[in-house]
């Protein structure tokens, strides 16, 4: 259109009047001639044309969404000339050759003159060329100079996916027979971090993105020259009908040495990419500096209106200081007269704290001494027991024993007088000899049962009064403990059931596991069991472990609650307070437990499903056996 003839004479006008210091004629005379078009609206048809742009500095690349390159400069420079529109499209190499051949873009710079892959759908390459180009091996930092073809045989290469520069060199090593492996990758940025990997010996570049590069990155570059070919722009099927002023346009511009061409030449490829980051570098620094004053110009204004706050807020803190001085006097009178007042208030406090602390010492004196006395009395209560239970289980014996010698008293008294009267027989005779013997091993063994009741008995009683250590056959001990305890368990209907092993010998206080025993016992005799239930049962369990001895005692009764069960050990606690009951028994058993025995104790029960006691003691050593402890 006449908008896009008058943009292009308006910047040839621009390029000749700074080169030459004025207007050539020709140049004036078309400018007029562009502008009464524009004027008089005779319009023109306007191109656009679809520009691809791939990564291919200093050639061309998007920087920022903006095109930019040399090959873009020289083709803006060809467009203004022409009244062409462009746009650009960013992609790969690989993707933009796809679009180029199926015509959604119309221009792909920086394609070999050589390059059939564009060729085969109808796109024409412009013959003239845009820059001369080859291809160069560059290696890592550090690595051997590649100085000859040969030295590649066996390398490891990587080369740039769709660049046709890449298949003429493997053509190349192909036709002298080096046994070369290649890679190909998308973007030159990979091919780089996989040389400085080591993933590969080597990359091909084209030697104007090579060498652009090369510094930033250390890279060493061969002086071989491989393929050359000059590189210029593709045109698609659609757009094949601009190759004729392409060509006139590349002519022109290479054969002017003032033409934009050597000018942007010199620009893009005498600048590297490492000058390039520094001069990013600086304009980021001199940013940040300029960001920097700017925060600290803030941050100033900001401290000035702080100090100024605060500067009003010290004045009015200056003036309520005043007013506090002036009421300081009076105020330090009334609070002297107040602590004064507390003071004495305090002295009172002290005096009766004091003698409240003596009240309670003489009341913590008082309910010591009044459980030391209950203890006392548990004691003998559990003597007592065992005196009920001593005859008890003696009356049997001694009670036959009687009966016995009744019979043969009687016996004897019919023999002597049938003798004296002069008609015993000597059957009579023999008859009582019998019953005399049957007799006496009645009387021997009723007796010798009550003397071993007896000694069983003060054995006991000693035991429960002083602890002595010694070993003991452990289960026929318990029997001995609840043969003392007979009585209560046949009055209230409760069978015993003791399991273990018989000849298990075991050094403790006997005395201590008697008194543990028989509270346990009582306990569960007063308090386990409803009175309507029938099969009353005590399991008694006794199993050495790796860790000493474990008695398990368990009974078959109600149980208690959750509550009932954390307090069960704790002492002056009982649940049948208006029966009689101290609550000091099973606290006896787990003193007796706990610090004679150096064991430890375990409640565990649901409701309705008993009651369980798990102890665990260790075995005392017989070194210092016949020690004594008072319980």
């Amino acid at each position: 259109m006449a908008s896009g003839l008058k943009s292009f004479w308006l910047s040839r006008w621009r390029r000749s009047g700074s080169r030459h210091g004025g207007w050539p004629l020709a140049h004036l005379l078309a400018f007029i001639i562009a502008l009464g078009a524009a004027l008089s609206g005779v319009a023109a048809p306007e191109r656009r044309l679809v520009v691809g742009v791939y990564d291919f500095p200093p050639l061309l690349s998007m920087e920022d969404g903006k095109a930019t390159g040399f090959a873009v400069e020289v083709l803006r420079e060809i467009a203004d000339r022409h009244g062409w529109m462009l746009s650009f499209r960013e992609g790969s190499l690989y993707e933009l050759t796809y679009q180029l051949n199926h015509g959604d873009i119309d221009v792909l710079p920086g394609i070999l003159v050589r390059q059939p892959k564009v060729e085969s759908s109808g796109v024409v390459v412009v013959d003239t060329p845009l820059v001369d180009d080859w291809g160069v091996i560059y290696s890592a930092p550090g690595a051997k100079d590649v100085q000859s073809l040969t030295e590649l045989s066996e390398r490891r290469l990587a080369r740039l996916d769709s660049d046709w520069l890449g298949g003429l060199a493997e053509s190349q090593f192909n036709s002298v027979g080096l046994g070369v492996t290649w890679s190909n990758f998308p973007t030159n940025e990979s091919m780089i971090k996989a040389l400085l990997s080591h993933q590969v010996d080597g990359i091909l570049f084209s030697h104007l993105f090579g060498d652009y590069r090369a510094g930033f990155y250390h890279l060493k570059s061969s002086p071989l020259m491989l393929s050359p070919e000059p590189r210029s722009f593709a045109l698609s099927r659609q757009s094949a009908a601009l190759k004729p002023a392409f060509e006139r346009e590349l002519l022109r511009l290479r054969a002017d040495r003032a033409s934009l061409y050597y000018e942007a030449l010199d620009r893009y490829f005498n600048t590297s990419f490492v000058d390039k980051q520094r001069r990013n570098s600086v304009m980021f620094m001199s940013l940040a500096g300029v960001g920097l004053l700017l925060a600290l110009l803030i941050l100033s204004r900001y401290l000035n209106h702080l100090v100024d706050r605060r500067t009003e807020e010290l004045s009015e803190t200056n003036e309520r200081l005043s007013e506090l001085n002036r009421n300081l006097d009076l105020i330090v009178r009334s609070r002297t007269l107040a602590l004064e007042r507390s003071n004495e208030q305090l002295a009172h406090s002290n005096t009766a704290l004091e003698q409240s602390r003596t009240d309670l010492q003489s009341s913590l004196n008082s309910l010591r001494d009044m459980q030391s006395q209950l203890v006392e009395a548990e004691k003998m209560s559990s003597l007592g027991g065992l005196v009920a239970g001593v005859a008890h289980e003696i009356n049997t014996p001694l009670g036959i024993a009687v009966t016995s010698e009744s019979l043969l008293d009687e016996k004897l008294q019919n023999l002597v007088s049938a003798y004296r009267q002069g008609t015993m027989t000597r059957t009579d005779l023999e008859r009582f000899f019998e019953l005399a013997g049957e007799s006496v091993q009645i009387l021997k063994g009723n007796l010798q049962r009550a003397a071993e009741l007896v000694q069983s008995f003060k054995r006991m009683a000693v035991d429960q009064s002083t602890l002595e250590r010694r070993e003991v056959l452990l289960l026929d001990y318990i029997d001995e403990v609840l043969l003392t305890l007979r009585p209560q368990l046949k009055k209230h209907d409760v069978k015993v059931c003791i399991k273990g092993d018989k000849q298990l010998r075991w050094t403790t206080y006997p005395g201590a596991m008697a008194q543990i025993l028989t509270n346990l016992i009582m306990n569960t005799i007063y308090h386990a069991f409803a009175d309507s239930q029938q099969d009353r049962l005590i399991e008694i369990e006794v199993e050495r472990d790796e860790r000493g001895l474990r008695i398990l005692f368990r009974d078959n009764g109600r149980g208690v609650s959750a509550e009932v069960l954390a307090k069960l050990f704790e002492p002056f606690f009982t649940t049948r307070r208006l029966e009689g009951g101290t609550g000091l028994g099973l606290h006896l058993v787990y003193n007796l437990v706990t610090q004679s025995l150096k064991g430890r104790i375990q409640a565990s029960s649901e409701e309705g499903q008993g009651l369980s006691f798990m102890m665990h003691v260790p075995e005392l050593g017989m070194s210092d056996a016949g020690a004594t402890v008072d319980v």
